[in-house]
């Protein structure tokens, strides 16, 4: 219907609808505004050109596909390089234009504007509402542009090498694991994976190891990484996999890892981060619940104030606010969460990982460092962290326009904004920077 959402189809490939842009002079009073919706109002449309796309240089083809009624008319956009938008597209551009504004900020905006006297074969020119088709080249195949170099001529294309095509992305806690650990830097048996790109496997997330270089190759190679020993600590192996769901047995094995399939790692000294905590330094401090002369005798460095069984104000060790508790409980951190007496138990051999220490990830576990969270935590209040929740796909103008409400609009993944921010499940970039970190683990709130 005319003026009304369109439901669009989604894939693998185009995940999710362009983000409108709001140009210096709208293009129209009132929306939507992510399509041709009417003839004479909304003939022009201006949206980020989504990440998928990847730029310019992997369009094919622009179309313009006109409503007429019951038929449709297809008809080829020209591009107008320079992209000059003082106003609109639907003040600077002709018929069936478009042209693509690179932002200060480095995202690009699609200008386009369609025809108001296009006709259809019938020679009908009241066309309902049209949409863009966009014929481009899907990022992390051997057909995608990663580079143009326009010092020679013909300008030469950098495409993807066969072998270096995309990964399919590991779900939340594949990420969160890995990224989690750096926050256990100093500790001599932590050990670190790498992590790399899904949309080109060649390529390794930048700012983790001292590299000069973030590639695949330069990672492997003798002397900055070494291959993880399955049977360091079972004589039956266990893979990098298998650390963190010891019950799934061979469709973990480190080669089905086709983004580590020979487990490379490194230790603390390949590491870009700075260390957390000493590798050779302890405390002797008294344990969480003890009273206390002052905090600085807490192994926490923390204190409340807590009136005793005779009604006497007392110092009592207790976790401050944002304390993680997964790393505070961590069994090369600390010795605290032991012993029966303990809520829920308390934490047993049984409840670690041994190759890094952490908490296991499995519901006891989780229920035992609820309950320390709650007896031991400065208002024995704890929540998840931030990491990861629903949040409206980049490019983002600070409202997002979808054919589903809002919320349906939403996209299941990690922060990559100022503005990612899910209230439903209290997750996002502001509770991410409060400390409130990594989604499998559990803070003091």
């Amino acid at each position: 219907v005319t003026g009304a959402a369109i439901k669009q189809a989604m894939s693998f490939e185009a995940p999710y609808m362009p983000t409108p842009y709001a140009n210096p002079t709208p293009i129209a009073s009132s929306g939507p505004y992510n399509y041709f919706a009417t003839r004479v109002f909304h003939n022009a449309v201006s949206f980020y050109l989504p990440i998928y796309i990847g730029g310019r240089q992997n369009i094919n083809s622009v179309k313009i596909n006109y409503v007429f009624g019951d038929s449709t008319k297809l008809s080829n956009a020209t591009e107008m390089p320079p992209c000059s938008i003082s106003d609109n597209p639907k003040v600077n551009l002709g018929d069936e234009e478009y042209c693509i504004e690179t932002l200060s900020n480095g995202y690009q905006i699609f200008h386009i504007k369609a025809d108001q006297t296009k006709s259809n074969d019938a020679g009908d020119a009241s066309w309902d509402y049209a949409g863009v088709q966009i014929n481009f080249k899907p990022m992390g195949t051997s057909r995608y542009v990663y580079k143009t170099n326009s010092n020679v001529s013909p300008p030469v294309d950098s495409t993807t090498d066969p072998e270096d095509t995309r990964l399919n992305p590991g779900n939340a806690l594949y990420y969160l694991t890995k990224l989690s650990r750096f926050e256990l830097t100093g500790i001599p048996q932590i050990f670190y994976e790498p992590i790399y790109c899904n949309t080109d496997r060649s390529k390794l997330v930048e700012n983790l190891f001292d590299l000069s270089t973030h590639t695949r190759s330069k990672f492997e190679e003798s002397g900055f990484s070494f291959r993880y020993s399955t049977q360091k600590n079972y004589s039956g192996g266990r893979s990098l996999g298998q650390i963190y769901d010891s019950e799934t047995g061979s469709s973990l094995d480190q080669f089905n890892d086709v983004s580590n399939p020979n487990g490379h790692i490194v230790l603390q000294n390949k590491v870009l981060l700075g260390k957390v905590f000493s590798p050779h330094k302890f405390k002797c401090c008294l344990k969480l619940g003890e009273v206390t002369p002052s905090k600085e005798s807490c192994c926490s460095n923390y204190s409340v104030s807590e009136k005793n069984e005779l009604g006497k104000t007392v110092e009592i060790c207790k976790l401050p606010q944002g304390t993680n508790l997964n790393i505070y409980f961590n069994r090369f951190v600390s010795g605290e969460g032991h012993g029966i007496t303990l809520p829920a138990g308390g934490l047993s051999d049984s409840n670690f990982i041994p190759e890094t220490g952490e908490p296991k990830l499995n519901q006891e576990t989780l229920n035992k460092l609820e309950a320390l969270g709650r007896e031991y935590c400065y208002d024995k209040k704890i929540r998840r962290g931030a990491a990861f929740g629903y949040f409206y796909p980049e490019p983002n103008s600070g409202f997002f326009e979808q054919e589903q409400t809002p919320d349906q609009s939403r996209k299941y993944s990690i922060i990559d904004s100022v503005l990612d921010s899910d209230t439903l499940n209290d997750t996002g970039t502001t509770r991410f920077l409060q400390g409130y970190r990594w989604n499998h683990h559990i803070y003091c709130q």
